[in-house]
């Protein structure tokens, strides 16, 4: 009896824990839909290049489930093209811990090791986003920014090893 009074017991901590602080554990769904429907509204204001709308959208989804992956990988998205590259990596980032293999933010974070010059970085990074990507224009973008960077990794090859060989 003790045994499953203890067990309750903790069951219940741990529940409390992982409720959003203020929030009842009743209230978690509908927070996860509402962040769900706002996601989705963003997805037609940025079909509608309505950007200002969808990051408004995405904010409050965030705020709602900060661990909502398709709004934090949108909103990296959104503010990569605003050039906020700061808040574009953290949104990627946040996206990638709840899904490792989330492919728009590998593609964020991709085309912005490729900026800053990591380029073994970015070229990892898109090739995993070309493969989980679904939408076919994503993917082919992600796909021409991998060919320049292969490019690129390989003249840089071919210069060092003509500058090692020895001269005749």
């Amino acid at each position: 009896m003790r045994a499953k009074i203890f067990l309750t017991a903790m069951i219940l901590t741990i529940l409390m824990v992982m409720v959003i602080p203020g929030q009842s554990w009743s209230q978690m769904p509908v927070r996860i839909k509402r962040s769900n429907d706002l996601t989705q509204s963003a997805v037609s204001a940025i079909k509608e290049e309505q950007f200002d709308r969808a990051k408004d959208q995405l904010t409050r989804a965030i705020r709602l489930n900060p661990k909502n992956v398709l709004a934090n990988e949108l909103a990296a998205l959104i503010f990569y093209k605003e050039n906020d590259f700061a808040n574009a990596k953290k949104h990627a980032k946040v996206a990638l811990e709840s899904n490792k293999n989330s492919p728009r933010a590998l593609y964020v974070l991709g085309m912005l090791n490729f900026q800053q010059g990591e380029e073994e970085l970015a070229k990892t990074q898109l090739e995993q986003s070309v493969k989980s990507l679904k939408d076919p224009e994503e993917r082919q973008r992600a796909g021409k920014l991998l060919e320049k960077i292969r490019a690129n990794v390989k003249d840089r090859t071919s210069n060092v090893k003509s500058k090692l060989e020895p001269a005749n």
